[in-house]
C-alpha cells in the first residue's frame, strides 16, 4: 500500500498540465500564463456561488449536442436572427467605421450585460466566422455555447474558475492567426463592470487592436441578475458605438495592467449608458 500511495503522489497533476509550455507557445508570448498570479484576477470562489478558482482547473466543459441542439438551440438561433431583423440600429459615422474595420484583427471588449446583442454586432460588423467569443464552461453557458455555433459564430470555452489559462492560450494563438477575439471583462459572474485584469493581460499579450463596443437602449428590458442584462424589445432603436484604440497607446510600458483596466473600465462606461437616471 506504500508503494502505491507514494506512486500516486509521483503521478503529475493532471490540472497543472496547462502550466506546461512549448517553443511555440514561448513564440507568441504565453511563457506569461506559467506564472498566473501576474496576468489573470482568480478570486477564491465566484459571485455564482462556486467553491475556489483554480486557473489550471480543467473540469468539465459541457456541450449541447444531438437533439437538443437541433430541436432546441437551432430553432432558438432561427428566432433570434428573426428578432434581430425587427431592432433599428443606430451607428454614427465614426462608430460604425471603427466596427466594420476589419483591416486587422481585433480583441473585442464588451461588457457582459450586452452579450445578448453581441452575436448581432459581430454578425453586422465584423467577419463572423473570423470572430471568436470566450465562453464559459459551465453547464448554463453551453446553451450560448450551441446558439452562437447555430449563428455560425465559433467560441472558446474557459472562464475565471475552469480553463482560464487553456482559454488565454486558445485565444492568442486565434489572434495570433490574424482573427478576431471577443471578452467580456466582468464575466462571468460579475461584480458589475468590474474589468477584471485578466482582459487586459490578454489584449496586451495579443499585440491586436482593442475594440471596445458600447450598446445603448431606452426600450429594453433588465433581467433581475447580477449584470442586469440588456434585452432591447422588438423593433426597439439600438444605438451602437465603438472606440478603437491601438494596442501600444493602452499598454506603453508605463502603465500597468491594472493602470490599464482603469483606462479601458472608463472608456467602456463612456459608450454603455444604462439610462438609470
Amino acid at each position: 500500500m506504500r508503494d502505491s500511495k507514494s506512486a500516486a503522489k509521483a503521478l503529475p497533476n493532471p490540472d497543472m498540465t496547462f502550466a506546461k509550455h512549448t517553443a511555440s507557445d514561448e513564440s507568441i508570448g504565453l511563457t506569461e500564463l506559467d506564472e498566473p498570479c501576474g496576468i489573470c484576477e482568480f478570486p477564491q470562489g465566484n459571485y455564482a456561488g462556486e467553491q475556489h478558482a483554480n486557473p489550471f482547473h480543467i473540469g468539465k466543459v459541457y456541450t449541447i449536442e444531438g437533439w437538443r441542439y437541433w430541436l432546441i438551440a437551432w430553432p432558438a438561433a432561427m428566432f433570434i436572427r428573426l428578432y434581430y431583423a425587427t431592432l433599428r440600429i443606430k451607428m454614427d459615422t465614426k462608430d460604425e467605421q471603427a466596427l466594420r474595420d476589419n483591416s486587422r484583427p481585433i480583441v473585442g471588449i464588451v461588457w457582459h450585460n450586452r452579450s445578448f446583442v453581441t452575436p448581432l454586432i459581430m454578425r453586422l460588423a465584423r467577419v463572423k466566422e473570423k470572430t471568436v467569443s470566450l465562453i464559459s464552461p459551465s453547464k448554463a453557458a453551453a446553451w450560448e455555447v450551441a446558439i452562437f455555433k447555430a449563428l455560425d459564430l465559433p467560441s472558446v470555452r474557459g472562464s475565471s474558475n475552469r480553463r482560464s489559462i487553456q482559454a488565454v492560450r486558445d485565444m492568442l494563438k486565434i489572434s495570433k492567426n490574424g482573427d478576431d477575439i471577443f471578452i467580456a471583462p466582468d464575466g462571468p459572474s460579475g461584480p458589475l463592470y468590474d474589468f477584471k485584469r485578466g482582459a487586459a493581460a490578454t489584449a496586451r499579450m495579443s499585440g491586436s487592436r482593442i475594440l471596445l463596443v458600447g450598446a445603448e437602449c431606452r426600450s429594453a428590458w433588465r433581467a433581475n441578475t447580477w449584470d442586469r442584462h440588456l434585452f432591447p424589445l422588438p423593433f426597439a432603436k439600438l444605438r451602437l458605438k465603438a472606440i478603437m484604440l491601438e494596442n501600444e497607446d493602452v499598454f506603453d510600458g508605463k502603465r500597468s495592467d491594472d493602470e490599464a483596466c482603469e483606462l479601458l473600465s472608463r472608456k467602456l462606461r463612456s459608450i454603455n449608458d444604462d439610462f438609470t437616471d
